[in-house]
């Protein structure tokens, strides 16, 4: 005997819809838990990194007696030259003190970063300094008619350099004199020797180094950690920054800056690792980034920050600015130079030195329009370019 039944088994569209409807509600509800978890783990990894080069920084200084120079600029008759024929930055010579001991026996600090010798070293990128927040960290290239001529590894960390501008100090080139920044500087700078000694506000208080965060709009300047490279726009503000603008002010080129919400990591003297608000108080930012005593003069230049909110800086308009009287250390910002590298800032091209050129190459000798770079073929270099084997 058989049984039937016309009951047909299964979900009813009904049925279905609803479940789709509470499934997209619990994952609604997930995500944004996911994805606080995931950038906490990101802010964890970034601190760490950030305390890893504050030690590395301590035990450069245990060992030579200060802080690497901010970066050297410096020619045979000249001691102190912005675009001196180095132009290593602060973390070029930190790479024997946070494990990168392979890079640090192949670099030659005293050759041009684009010497042949140093080829390997200036083209490699460092997870260390790559914060996992940030996507997109794309190498920064040099691009003259089109040509790539060179490239420079990225980092999303920069030294401080205090309330001065390292955008302005091409505008010292030639000139011979040091760009430190003045009475309102940081631990970093054009050829500087600082000490734990000298930190008026004490190591625990004072900024070593914070974020860079890739670039958010065509007006900001990207980092790297090799240093000054030659030609491109803003060489000293990719390797420092500056406390004088806002926390992750969207058109600054030297400011500090990340992709963290609501704030910037910094490393102090004694190593630990702090966030910074983006709402912070302009005073209260400007004893953290300085080594000296905030005096009364400097003060007004500070509360004219707090006034602004400290989203603007003097010379954003490209005015001289008002620093303290006498006291600007050639950071004023240069105006109307777009941070994209694809052109040799007019600050930056070496006067005759006798020829045609603008320079002697200091690699092969040659008359060349561009002093600094050393490439057969291009720009009065006699040699032809032999194309690269395919």
């Amino acid at each position: 005997m058989c049984i039937c039944s016309d009951k047909k088994t299964g979900f009813t569209l009904v049925e279905v819809l609803v479940v789709i409807g509470i499934l997209g509600l619990l994952l609604a509800l997930l995500l944004p838990a996911i994805q606080q978890s995931r950038e906490a783990a990101r802010q964890g990894q970034c601190k760490s990194q950030l305390r890893q080069l504050g030690i590395g920084l301590l035990n450069h200084h245990d060992v030579h007696g200060k802080f690497p120079p901010g970066w050297t600029g410096k020619s045979e008759s000249v001691e102190h030259d912005v675009l001196g024929p180095t132009g290593w930055g602060w973390a070029a010579h930190l790479l024997p003190f946070i494990e990168q001991d392979n890079l640090a026996n192949r670099i030659a600090l005293d050759w041009l970063i684009l010497h042949p010798a140093n080829d390997v070293v200036r083209t490699q990128a460092i997870g260390l300094f790559h914060c996992p927040s940030d996507i997109d960290t794309p190498p920064l290239q040099f691009v003259d008619h089109g040509i790539s001529l060179y490239e420079l590894p990225e980092s999303n960390y920069v030294a401080n350099f205090g309330l001065g501008r390292p955008s302005g100090c091409d505008s010292l080139a030639f000139t011979g004199q040091q760009c430190d920044g003045g009475a309102i500087r940081g631990p970093f700078h054009h050829n500087s020797k600082v000490k734990l000694a000298d930190f008026y506000y004490g190591s625990s208080n004072t900024v070593l180094v914070g974020e860079r965060g890739s670039s958010k709009s065509e007006n900001q300047a990207a980092a790297t950690w090799i240093g000054a490279g030659p030609g491109i726009a803003y060489p000293f503000a990719r390797i420092l920054g500056t406390s004088s603008i806002g926390l992750n002010h969207d058109e600054s080129v030297d400011n500090f800056r990340s992709w963290h919400p609501g704030g910037v990591f910094f490393v102090y003297g004694d190593a630990h690792v702090e966030m910074l608000r983006d709402q912070i108080e302009a005073d209260v930012l400007a004893k953290a980034t300085s080594i000296d005593l905030i005096s009364e003069s400097i003060q007004g230049f500070v509360d004219d920050l707090g006034n602004t909110g400290g989203g603007s800086s003097p010379g954003d308009d490209g005015s001289h600015g008002d620093y303290p009287p006498g006291d600007d250390g050639g950071v004023n910002p240069v105006p109307g130079d777009p941070p994209t590298g694809e052109y040799v800032p007019p600050s930056l091209v070496r006067p005759p030195r006798g020829g045609s050129g603008d320079g002697l190459c200091p690699i092969c000798g040659e008359d060349t329009e561009y002093w600094w770079l050393h490439i057969d073929g291009f720009r009065d270099h006699k040699k032809p370019i032999v194309p690269a084997p395919r």
